[in-house]
Order: C-alpha cells, then sequence, then structure tokens
C-alpha cells in the first residue's frame, strides 16, 4: 500500500509535471529495466533480454522504485503514464519480449 504523500502525487493534477524530473533522476541502464517493468516483464525475462544476471535486475529494480520514490509495483506505471513515457518505445520492446517468452517456453524453461 501506498502512503498518503504517494497518492496525493500519483493522483494530483500536477503529477506530469512532478513525475517527469524523476524519471529523468534515472541512469540509462536503470530506464531500460523501468520501460521492461512498467511492461510487467518478470526480473528473469527482464535479465534474460538485457543479458545480465537477475540480481542485477532486481538492484536496478529497486533503484526504480527508490528514485520514483513509490513502493508498490503498480506505482512506477501510474508514474509513466503521467510524465507521458512514449508508448512507441515500450512496443518495441513488448515485441522482443513476447519473442522471448516464446523462446522460452519453446525450450521447456522456466
Amino acid at each position: 500500500m501506498i502512503g498518503r504523500r504517494h497518492a496525493v502525487f500519483l493522483s494530483s493534477a500536477s503529477g506530469g509535471r512532478e513525475a517527469r524530473p524523476l524519471i529523468d533522476k534515472l541512469t540509462p541502464r536503470v530506464f531500460e529495466v523501468f520501460r521492461f517493468v512498467i511492461m510487467g516483464l518478470l526480473n528473469k525475462q527482464i535479465a534474460a533480454e538485457l543479458h545480465t544476471a537477475e540480481k542485477t535486475i532486481k538492484v536496478h529494480r529497486g533503484r526504480v522504485m527508490q528514485k520514483l520514490r513509490v513502493t508498490s509495483v503498480a506505482d512506477p506505471v501510474r508514474v509513466s503514464q503521467r510524465a507521458g513515457v512514449s508508448r512507441g518505445a515500450q512496443a518495441s520492446i513488448r515485441l522482443r519480449s513476447i519473442r522471448l517468452r516464446s523462446n522460452t517456453l519453446l525450450n521447456g524453461r522456466d
């Protein structure tokens, strides 16, 4: 459950103006993880996509949560919507993630 202050931030009309600077604080790699997170990918899937360890993704995901000042997994999605993160960029990532999921299913791995 998010705190009262975060709920006010997320529901405020000025949320877009306040959300963008938070997203701009993310490093390029953490932002890349952020985009996968808001699409709903699992840490394991993000790690495979970025060719890194799952533990590294957990660290980056924690930094996303910390820098965006959110506590629930759904909150980064709300922040991205308020900030106007491009859906077009997410679409290309989504296609790659679908391929990844298909390959995982075909190879019988979880």
